[in-house]
């Protein structure tokens, strides 16, 4: 940083990189130690796990795919998560989640009437995602639909760089305490931003 000099640059996407997350990992992995920052890239067909360092020609060090997909008419939808445990993204066939220890694709949760949706967060209980019209909170054991708070019409671009989650704590479950704060953010058609707060889905529950 202090010398602006280019430090690597990594090649093997075939598509547009969607999104790119440097994160630190809580657990031993095939490829890391835990306490080690982890950089994971995204395209619309394939998530890539990188080393980082200064080496020339740096190959990654993992690619993770869709489970199943013979068509090639699905494709990984914004946001990527990664919590230090887990790798997660959703597809039209579901939620895909990874577990980083050993890399391999853990499960896929099906959920019910939600597609063309994002994955704003995920927890041991809940998942947190984003159609065209509702916030939809998804049990992460079941794949059930919980509840939906239906939005305006909000300008939605296809990286997912216009809207993004609040706080995600209560996604590993409610605490005694009454909820706070903010739930969702995002940008409207007329340049404003949308805020959904607790007491906006209680008003509406």
């Amino acid at each position: 940083m202090m010398s602006g000099q280019l430090y690597n640059t990594l090649s093997g996407h075939t598509e547009w990189v969607t999104e790119v997350l440097l994160r630190q990992c809580t657990v031993d992995s095939v490829f890391h130690n835990s306490g080690d920052h982890v950089l994971i890239t995204m395209d619309k067909n394939e998530i890539k796990i990188w080393p980082i360092g200064s080496e020339v020609n740096t190959e990654c060090l993992k690619t993770l795919t869709l489970s199943y997909n013979p068509d090639g008419n699905q494709h990984f939808q914004p946001h990527l998560q990664f919590d230090g445990q887990f790798i997660s993204c959703v597809s039209d066939g579901g939620i895909h989640v990874w577990k980083f220890q050993t890399l391999e694709l853990l499960r896929v949760l099906h959920c019910d009437d939600i597609t063309s949706s994002a994955l704003l967060g995920i927890g041991n209980v809940f998942a947190l995602l984003l159609d065209h019209h509702n916030l939809c909170v998804v049990q992460v054991k079941t794949g059930k639909l919980v509840s939906k708070f239906h939005l305006p019409a909000y300008r939605r671009s296809k990286r997912g760089s216009s809207f993004l989650a609040g706080n995600t704590s209560w996604l590993d479950g409610f605490s005694l305490n009454q909820e706070t704060g903010l739930v969702f953010a995002t940008s409207m058609q007329d340049h404003s931003v949308y805020l959904v707060k607790w007491k906006d889905i209680e008003e509406n529950s």
